[in-house]
């Protein structure tokens, strides 16, 4: 067992676990948006970051292995400040139409932007558009709200074992999109499909825990 800090408190936690899971176990709430315990670790959203003691730089608590001694803060304005430049990237070209989107109310990213954002934006530019990606007759697209988390990539290729997703381009030009130039197959798509339910699912359990409070 390894023995570390969390805001002060004593930790004991399994070899092996990251420094997300041990603040967890300390019952602090950790942001995340590309992390899942069931899938890979990506490290790619950095809404994660925590303060660990003598690193000059937030670190991303996901893809930091717990290690004996460490002192980690979550509650910091250093971790604050971090957080709010995180979601104002990811807002940055996240189009401003939470009224009218179908997951208005039910939204990881507006929820976790009320909690961790700021209420302006610096982002003057015009934002980017992405092209709809034909799928298939059973998906449709909105890709312009897609904050590139991978957890479709990398679920089609770890559970479904249906690797026709990816991703292309880098920074602002980053798609995600079928692997080939064909549509997805039938499988790919029934794969899609299952993946969106679980998410609705898994969102729908935390809402009630968070009303009964536990």
């Amino acid at each position: 067992m390894l023995k570390l800090k969390v805001n002060n408190i004593d930790v004991e936690v399994e070899e092996g676990l990251t420094v997300l899971q041990a603040c967890e176990k300390a019952g602090v709430e950790i942001p995340r948006f590309c992390y899942h315990e069931k899938l890979s670790i990506a490290g790619n959203c950095r809404m994660c970051l925590v303060e660990m003691e003598k690193s000059p730089k937030p670190v991303a608590s996901c893809a930091m292995p717990a290690a004996e001694g460490m002192n980690i803060k979550t509650n910091t304005p250093f971790v604050e400040k971090a957080r709010k430049g995180v979601m104002e990237f990811l807002l940055a070209n996240h189009p401003l139409d939470c009224p009218v989107c179908d997951q208005g109310g039910e939204c990881d990213l507006q929820d976790q932007s009320m909690f961790y954002g700021v209420d302006k934006s610096r982002f003057n530019e015009n934002k980017r558009q992405v092209p709809e990606k034909n799928m298939g007759p059973l998906i449709k697209t909105q890709m312009t709200r897609c904050i590139h988390c991978t957890r479709c990539v990398r679920f089609a290729t770890e559970i479904a074992g249906v690797p026709e997703l990816g991703a292309i381009g880098r920074g602002e030009d980053m798609q995600i999109t079928t692997i080939s130039k064909n549509l997805c197959n039938l499988s790919c798509q029934l794969m899609l499909l299952i993946y969106v339910l679980l998410v609705h699912l898994h969102q729908n359990l935390m809402f009630l825990k968070l009303v009964l409070g536990n």
